[in-house]
């Protein structure tokens, strides 16, 4: 199902991704510059304080100029780099971003207008069966998390990837072992997390239909808001609504209950390792192993792994509901229409349709086998611009008629004819084109 749903909606935007994996990748690399370059900064404060420790302030002055020009003069460039490589970052993050979102967006477009094409061919049977609730938060919830699916958590993924890789080598060329001690918590949380996805992701798929049982119910009390007004029965739909409500919202719970104890658990990791930075780290610098700047370096390095990580328990939930959700969008988008399409074009409208029905007997599909036809040979000639009334006791067939004159239902071959064209094969769009109903 992924195969092809990315061959079918994704494939042609692969440009767009690399340009957008080429400028993550390149907010990244400014991302982890900047701590390089505050460990200059560092370094560069440190050397020239160990250098007033040791000379009087006279022989500083003679032998490199005023102090303070020196700080200055150390410093300035790589203070000006920072800036530019932050400033950068606004603008290459922005445009990875906007080359990631943009197709996800228009994939959705797409899909929404695939379902709806798949579902303009279905007959009134198939939405006897599936709920018009559950259509609908498909079409809605569910392609919007197949949207963040493609756009939002592709970049993620490759944000966390890419940068937790990055930062993690940085971490070991400073200091191998201290990284070891590092790494070890940082494990633990990538098994809480994993622990806590298998958990999550079978509430994924109980929620969305739990979605569509609420809608349902919603829709259908609007849809006979009448009889329900009339019968006085709002106190049921309201219980019903309550525990449909309730189911919906008791799954949602145990999910975000999952999510709050697993993202504390990425801080306290965050916290371990600048304990081990500062136990561990602050006795290296001691013994001349490290320095100040390779400390503050490897503090914001840190940070970029623990962010990288706590965007992965964000990034899961998006993949968890975006593949839960993109299998409930596929249903729709694969259905076989069981509607005709026809291929014969009707002539072009302006003086009406000449409709002829010839011995017309039907009988619903999911009729007993020994009950009378609801329309019982039944024959009639309508030329163009007449007019025709057809009137009866309820359950006298006049529904199916015109059911079956909009192809909504299939008549015998041979028995509707418009323009001496079988309706069975007339195009689907002239068809549509031909024939209105306004409902009562």
């Amino acid at each position: 199902m992924l195969r092809q749903f990315f061959q079918r909606y994704a494939r042609r935007y692969a440009p767009i991704y690399a340009a957008g994996l080429g400028f993550l990748i390149a907010t990244i690399g400014l991302t982890v510059a900047i701590p390089a370059l505050q460990k200059q900064v560092f370094d560069a404060l440190t050397a020239l304080e160990s250098i007033r420790q040791l000379l009087p302030f006279a022989v500083l002055e003679s032998a490199l100029g005023p102090a303070q020009l020196v700080t200055l003069d150390a410093v300035r460039p790589l203070v000006w780099l920072i800036a530019g490589a932050a400033v950068l970052v606004i603008f290459v993050r922005t445009l990875s971003r906007v080359l990631f979102f943009n197709p996800g967006r228009v994939i959705e477009f797409r899909v929404r207008n695939d379902m709806l094409q798949r579902l303009l061919g279905m007959s009134p049977q198939f939405f006897k069966t599936w709920s018009i609730g559950d259509i609908m938060a498909r079409a809605g919830d569910d392609a919007t998390f197949v949207r963040a699916f493609v756009g939002f958590a592709a970049i993620m993924v490759l944000n966390i990837v890419v940068a937790s890789t990055w930062a993690m080598v940085r971490m070991v060329r400073t200091d191998a072992w201290l990284t070891v001690y590092c790494v070890l918590p940082l494990l633990l949380a990538v098994v809480a997390l994993r622990l806590g996805v298998a958990r999550t992701f079978g509430m994924m798929g109980e929620t969305q239909k739990a979605l569509g049982r609420l809608s349902n119910t919603v829709l259908e009390t609007y849809k006979g808001i009448n009889v329900v007004q009339g019968a006085a029965a709002e106190s049921a739909f309201l219980a019903k609504f309550d525990v449909d409500n309730d189911t919906f919202t008791t799954l949602n719970l145990r999910v975000v209950a999952i999510r709050t104890f697993l993202m504390p658990i990425v801080a306290v990791v965050g916290n371990i390792c600048i304990f081990f930075l500062l136990l561990i780290g602050g006795q290296h610098v001691a013994e001349s192993r490290m320095t100040l700047g390779d400390v503050a370096a490897y503090a914001s390095y840190v940070a970029i792994l623990v962010g990288a990580l706590a965007s992965g328990g964000w990034v899961i939930g998006v993949l968890q509901r975006g593949v839960v959700s993109l299998r409930r969008v596929w249903e729709v988008v694969e259905l076989t229409p069981d509607l005709p399409v026809g291929t014969v074009p009707l002539p072009p409208g302006g003086r009406g349709i000449h409709l002829r029905i010839h011995d017309l007997t039907y009988r619903h599909p999911d009729a007993a086998p020994d009950a009378p036809p609801v329309l019982d040979h039944l024959t009639l000639d309508l030329p163009p611009g007449k007019v025709l009334g057809v009137y009866g006791a309820v359950g006298a067939g006049k529904s199916t008629l015109v059911s079956l004159l909009a192809r909504m239902q299939l008549p015998p071959p041979g028995t509707v004819t418009l323009d001496g064209v079988d309706l069975l094969d007339a195009a689907r769009d002239d068809l549509r084109r031909a024939v209105a109903i306004v409902p009562q």
